[in-house]
């Protein structure tokens, strides 16, 4: 990754950051968060692409473009599954979505399976031990710092 992926990847780790401390305490995040963080990421991914003529490319990016645009559409799926059948959370949804469009398909994919395998033995502890439903909802966004933390580490490594 170059100076302009890690720049997005870090603006998605203070949101994901953020968004834990008000998923813990009150299982919602905040609009404003999701919005701010939204038309942040897209300036800085748009300044990562952008050529100007004087002086060239602002932030330069090792994320194609295309692998960034194709990381969207599963966070997009999730949000239409979500608004329909209120399977998950929006504010999920959209973190998934802004991690899909700032880290692009590839590292998506890692991001997610290492969210979830994070998520994994908490969500068995609370039905087999608390005997919590299946139904009983936990907060994805700490789990989402994790996945970054694991991402961060896979690329420096």
């Amino acid at each position: 990754m170059k100076a302009g992926d890690w720049i997005v990847f870090g603006l998605l780790a203070v949101v994901s950051l953020t968004g834990a401390v008000y998923d813990l305490r009150t299982k919602t995040v905040p609009r404003w968060l999701l919005v701010s963080g939204s038309i942040s990421l897209a300036i800085a991914v748009a300044l990562c692409h952008l050529n100007f003529v004087s002086i060239g490319t602002v932030l330069s990016a090792g994320i194609p473009f295309i692998q960034r645009t194709f990381g969207l559409v599963p966070g997009l799926v999730l949000i239409a599954i979500s608004a329909r059948w209120k399977t998950m959370g929006i504010g999920d949804a959209v973190l998934i979505s802004m991690y899909g469009f700032g880290l692009g398909l590839r590292l998506l994919f890692f991001f997610l399976l290492v969210s979830y395998l994070c998520l994994l033995p908490v969500g068995l502890f609370c039905i087999a031990i608390l005997r919590k439903s299946r139904t009983y909802t936990l907060p994805f966004y700490p789990f989402a710092v994790l996945g970054s933390a694991g991402v961060a580490i896979c690329l420096v490594l």
